[in-house]
């Protein structure tokens, strides 16, 4: 039978192979599903979650408006007012957020696809440095249709200020060839990576930004999760400053400037599905963004229940230094068993749920292999590699996924139960010790 889909959906529905979905309903348990996937590929901070389900439960209290479509579909007020209260109070912006600043939606997928469909027309560009937070693409991409051009880094750390020639290139070579670039998307702190840009480093694509007149969208999910300053560390570690916090005065048109946040990562609550677009100086965007947001609206439980949260400065400020403490003793755990099995990884790391590692490296140490081997062979052994990992019933967080220019490498999240990280390190070090295909050697 005819499907008779429009063109857009039969594209898409091609590609709605993602497997996450799969292994998240499969998920490994030591007595209730021993088959099941061992997950280190989600980012996913499962270390508080407890608490503060035991907190939502004492103050739940829901009203009967909470059923009703409450004061509109971009947040109620409170909400927003909360939200401004407590990211004023968090992100220590150079001029207090309030609650006209904010538009709430069903979490930062959705705040994401807002601000593209919002400053992007069909084909325009948006720039991302590589490595990215893969579900970008989709986010931008698949119903704004905007056109994401990657940039490459090469040999330069794509978070230090040499960059930004990189970015100022990839600018200027697009602006040339007549393609529109209408915003840069970064993710601060970081992800994969683990790590926050400098204030040079934002001062410095601000500034761009402003000559080419192009949008800065921050993606700011991870900012309360930074959990380790430059004390007893092996290397310099940058503390994290969101671009709200830098004075734009003669550096950028501050309707340029966006931030998006949301509780799933700092609050350990993917679930609750909420983000928020801040804005401090484009108010017709988020008119726009208001004006369609009946699509992405948070529910009015979950509203009442981050409200609840958000509201009590003395609870959730006790919970994110004890989540911090959480996060760093949960490193710490699995570092020492990448260490252990000799598993290189980028030791810079200070923020977010997950350490950015080299397995292939380890694979080509723990197999004694000393050749040289070509970028084409490295990426068909790394493919090999994690094929076996998934037969093995491992997730990862594949590196070329993240638009990763070196194969081989892999995001693994830390902030798991300690017998889940058990379990998985203990299966990918069974794949990097044992033999691939013979294509492979």
């Amino acid at each position: 039978m005819a499907a008779n889909l429009s063109h857009r959906a039969a594209a898409v529905a091609k590609k709605n192979n993602n497997l996450l979905w799969d292994v998240l309903g499969d998920l490994w348990d030591p007595e209730t599903n021993p088959g099941g996937y061992v997950s280190v590929g989600v980012a996913d901070n499962m270390l508080m979650q407890q608490e503060l389900l035991d907190y939502i439960r004492q103050r739940f209290g829901p009203e009967l408006r909470h059923l009703t479509y409450n004061d509109g579909p971009s947040g109620s007020n409170r909400l927003r007012k909360a939200t401004a209260h407590f990211l004023t109070r968090q992100l220590q912006p150079h001029q207090s957020i309030l609650p006209e600043h904010v538009s709430i939606t069903n979490g930062v997928s959705a705040a994401t696809e807002h601000l593209a469909w919002s400053l992007c027309d069909h084909g325009d560009v948006v720039l991302l440095g590589r490595p990215y937070y893969r579900a970008f693409l989709k986010d931008l991409g698949l119903r704004p249709n905007t056109n994401i051009i990657d940039i490459a880094f090469i040999d330069v750390d794509c978070m230090s200020d040499g960059a930004l020639p990189l970015y100022e290139q990839a600018m200027k070579q697009n602006a040339e060839a007549g393609n529109r670039i209408k915003a840069v998307m970064i993710c601060n702190p970081h992800n994969p990576l683990g790590r926050c840009y400098s204030k040079r480093f934002l001062v410095g694509l601000l500034k761009l930004c402003q000559t080419y007149q192009i949008h800065l969208i921050s993606d700011e999910i991870y900012a309360l999760s930074v959990w380790r300053t430059g004390e007893g560390s092996p290397s310099p570690l940058c503390g994290f400053t969101s671009v709200l916090a830098l004075n734009t005065s003669g550096i950028i048109d501050p309707s340029l400037v966006h931030v998006i946040w949301g509780v799933s990562k700092d609050l350990g609550s993917n679930g609750l599905r909420m983000g928020a677009i801040i804005s401090q100086s484009n108010p017709l965007l988020l008119e726009a963004v208001q004006a369609t947001s009946i699509y992405s609206c948070i529910s009015g439980l979950a509203d009442h229940t981050v409200c609840n949260i958000l509201e009590d400065d003395q609870f959730i400020e006790g919970f994110i230094e004890k989540n911090k403490q959480q996060l760093y003793d949960a490193y710490t755990y699995m570092t020492h068993k990448l260490d252990q099995h000799q598993i290189d990884y980028d030791s810079r790391s200070n923020a977010g749920l997950f350490v950015w590692c080299d397995l292939l490296s380890a694979f080509f140490r723990l197999q004694k292999r000393t050749v040289s081997y070509t970028l084409n062979e490295k990426k068909r052994i790394s493919d090999q590699i994690y094929n076996r990992l998934l037969e093995q019933r491992v997730f990862i967080g594949r590196g070329e996924d993240f638009g990763h220019e070196c194969p081989g490498w892999a995001r693994l999240t830390f902030s798991q139960s300690r017998a889940n990280v058990d379990e998985a390190i203990l299966r990918i070090v069974g794949v990097l010790r044992s033999h691939l295909e013979e294509g492979c050697d």
